[in-house]
């Protein structure tokens, strides 16, 4: 990771980044011994719970067998779990909005799946509520779920509390995708981070 580069990196609206050099790792997973659910900082404490018999279990030799939960597993994870801080249920919420975008992040696709999906919806909903209004990143996100949810009203009147220059090129690419009625997460100019 240390030698990677930018190369074939792509931004996304929902603010996901996708770098072939640059692997995402999850951080919370499932034992797929125990099936209890995990953060993967705590990995050493959840293994001791698990027995010494099985301490190898996440040593970095058996690294591969860690993955990423599948939308199922995170509204489960989220539903067990009840997370403590604020910033974890965030994060798995975050992951909930990531997850269903990958659907139709990749294809070119005028019609998501999941619009019908009460889960989704709901997890929106809830995570625009766990979100800073003064923090310009989650501000952004917030209009950018707002969007997704098709309320391009609500989309714009979040941007226009955005009073950054340096995001003025991103806020013109929602309002274009607002006056188009998509609410489908979509690809912005690369080399940039929201």
């Amino acid at each position: 990771m240390l030698n990677g580069d930018a190369i074939g990196e792509k931004f996304y609206s929902d603010g996901k980044r996708i770098a072939l050099r640059f692997p995402d790792f999850p951080d919370l997973t499932k034992c797929y011994q125990c099936g209890k659910y995990f953060w993967l900082d705590t990995a050493e404490r959840h293994v001791k719970t698990v027995g010494q018999n099985r301490i190898d279990t996440f040593t970095p030799e058996r690294i591969e067998e860690v993955r990423f939960l599948t939308i199922d597993e995170y509204f489960e994870a989220l539903s067990i779990m009840i997370p403590k801080k604020k910033s974890m249920e965030k994060f798995i919420r975050l992951k909930i909005w990531w997850a269903y975008n990958d659907t139709v992040r990749d294809i070119e696709s005028v019609y998501a799946s999941f619009w019908n999906d009460e889960r989704w919806k709901s997890n929106l909903e809830i995570f625009i509520g766990l979100l800073d209004p003064f923090d310009i990143n989650e501000l952004i996100m917030m209009a950018e779920m707002n969007r997704n949810l098709g309320d391009f009203s609500k989309c714009l009147e979040i941007l226009n509390y955005i009073e950054d220059d340096q995001v003025t090129w991103l806020k013109k690419r929602f309002v274009a995708e607002c006056n188009k009625q998509n609410s489908i997460v979509f690809e912005v100019e690369k080399n940039i981070i929201i």
